[in-house]
């Protein structure tokens, strides 16, 4: 799974917009498209603070080879066991 799906499926299960995103790490809309459309990828600043707010690791946001589907399952399940 590449950086682009993970980002797209993580925004998607957090309810994010890009807007949202931006706000949270400062910067512009039109970069966080970029990222969502594969035609760039983000700094190692930027990486670290998305690795922190979703508490998972940089490699797990790089690595094509993982896929965050059971890290976002086990996320929502404990969301909706919280509710």
């Amino acid at each position: 799974m590449t950086f682009r799906s993970k980002l797209n499926m993580i925004m998607s299960e957090k309810d994010l917009t890009i807007q949202d995103l931006s706000d949270m790490l400062n910067v512009s809309r039109v970069s966080i498209s970029h990222w969502r459309n594969g035609k760039r990828t983000p700094s190692t600043g930027n990486l670290k603070r998305m690795s922190s707010l979703w508490g998972i690791s940089v490699d797990s946001l790089l690595d094509d080879d993982q896929d965050l589907k059971s890290f976002l399952t086990t996320e929502t399940a404990q969301r909706e066991v919280a509710v």
